[in-house]
């Protein structure tokens, strides 16, 4: 998904993989990704396939904002591994990064991950403010979530693990 502004309102765009192929991954590119109640982003595995990768990013080293009242979730029930979440950078395939200068989440998102990591960057500052951010695990394989910024605000945050 490509565009200055994206709403996803009771909708939802998911990559599912079921047998022992990947998953397709879901990229969102926007500065301003706005999310009501029952909007969803998932990817997810039920079989022996890693799940597909989450990564929301600006078009450029621009302000990123994602806000609402939806869910953003990377699972898996099966024995291969979920996807990762990565929101406010990541680096491309042709090896540049593409880093937000400052990553905003807001107004009830809900940051999901079972058995796989978080990762929510910036590099002036970033803020989480009424967000609801859980990284689960079990035994072998651990649920991580990393926040780092020049900056980083935390505020009615949960989460299992959070690396400053």
């Amino acid at each position: 998904m490509k565009g200055c502004t994206i709403n996803v309102n009771e909708s939802q765009a998911a990559a599912r993989t079921s047998g022992g192929g990947s998953g397709g991954a879901i990229d969102v590119t926007a500065e301003q990704l706005l999310m009501s109640t029952g909007g969803m982003i998932t990817t997810s595995s039920s079989g022996a396939g890693r799940g597909g990768d989450i990564t929301i990013v600006p078009s450029a080293a621009a302000p990123l904002s994602v806000s609402g009242g939806g869910t953003i979730e990377a699972s898996r029930s099966g024995s291969g591994a979920a996807g990762r979440i990565r929101v406010g950078g990541t680096a491309k395939g042709d090896g540049t990064t593409a880093v937000a200068s400052t990553t905003t989440l807001a107004d009830g998102i809900q940051l999901r991950s079972n058995r796989s990591a978080i990762d929510v960057v910036s590099t002036e500052a970033t803020t989480l403010k009424g967000v609801g951010v859980t990284a689960t695990g079990d035994a072998t394989t651990k649920g991580t979530i990393a926040v780092s910024g020049g900056r980083v605000s935390l505020g009615a945050v949960s989460g299992r693990t959070v690396l400053l």
